[in-house]
């Protein structure tokens, strides 16, 4: 099951933790067990394509392809609209789109090409009067693009490259009935249907047979150790102290005591004038490693504590 939300996170919140409150969203709001998603940012907004993990690495399993494969919305590889409502044709199933200045604002999924009525009805649920510009559902269809338009330059040989080693891009039909509501099922895997460019493929994999192989184990090798950092969701206690080094070195301050417990982190600070919490505070709030920062003064000299939890890291 996917499904389609905007998310729109608070325009004040600091661009480097905008990401982890879009995961915490996720897990939140989506019924499923063990989320995973694709987003488009515009500014504070996104546009939130969401899945089961589970059965979406069973059905590539079951395809023969790599436990790395990215997962990307077909959406993403369609080409992308600029404003209005439009139905574009997918690898399974018809998609209702609402782009507002190049920002995909409402999807729909339909097995087959909607009729009219259902047409008027999603229109009708984003916000839009039918009307005789855009009451005609006829589907558009579009090839699919030689990279995602989520993403930076990507050309059709790096494609390639990608399918003969670690990645191969598979595709979720989209399947959202709205901005906030379930609709169906439907997982495609991207294929190169020329026969030249699989006459290319197939040449250069025989040459490099023994590289791939040399790397396929070493990719075994690296996925194990992923599994094993994963296992320590806070940043590492010298990315921490680095950090924090870095935000004080312009301050004539030292730091007279650090303890660090489990991505909590207390540092006592000492300078030769009283210290301000609150100019200390908002720095490192700022900063998108730490969040929760607090503050006060001690001791008979003043000293400033400062108390604070480190952003746990993004899983990839």
């Amino acid at each position: 099951m996917v499904r389609h939300q905007i998310f729109n996170a608070p325009a004040t919140l600091p661009e480097g933790k905008r990401r982890a409150a879009l995961d915490l969203h996720v897990r939140k709001s989506f019924p499923f067990k063990d989320p995973d998603f694709a987003a488009f940012w515009r500014g504070p907004d996104a546009t939130v394509y969401a899945w089961d993990r589970a059965p979406i690495r069973a059905a590539l399993v079951e395809a023969g392809v790599p436990r790395s494969t990215q997962v990307i919305p077909e959406t993403f590889v369609r080409e992308r609209g600029s404003n209005g409502a439009r139905v574009v044709e997918m690898l399974e199933g018809y998609e209702g789109q609402v782009w507002k200045d190049g920002f995909l604002a409402a999807s729909r999924w339909w097995p087959r090409s909607p009729i009219e009525e259902e047409w008027t009805m999603f229109l009708r649920s984003t916000g839009i009067a039918p009307s005789a510009e855009n009451i005609a559902c006829a589907p558009q269809i579009f090839p699919l693009l030689e990279r995602p338009w989520t993403e930076g330059t990507f050309s059709i040989d790096e494609f390639i490259q990608t399918l003969q080693t670690r990645r191969v891009a598979a595709i979720i039909a989209t399947a959202a009935l709205g901005p906030f509501v379930l609709a169906g099922t439907s997982i495609g895997v991207m294929s190169m249907a020329e026969a030249n460019v699989r006459a290319n493929i197939s040449a250069l994999a025989e040459a490099n047979k023994g590289i791939r192989l040399d790397r396929a184990a070493a990719y075994t090798n690296l996925e194990e150790i992923e599994v094993f950092q994963g296992l320590d969701t806070y940043p590492a206690h010298v990315a921490a102290l680095s950090s924090a080094l870095t935000l004080l070195e312009t301050f004539r301050v030292q730091i007279v005591s650090w303890s660090f417990d489990r991505g909590n982190l207390e540092i006592i600070l000492r300078g030769k004038n009283e210290l301000d919490p609150t100019a200390y505070i908002t720095m490192f709030e700022r900063d998108a490693m730490f969040e929760g920062v607090g503050g006060t003064l001690v001791g008979q000299v003043r000293d400033l504590q400062l108390r604070m939890a480190l952003t746990k890291r993004l899983k990839n």
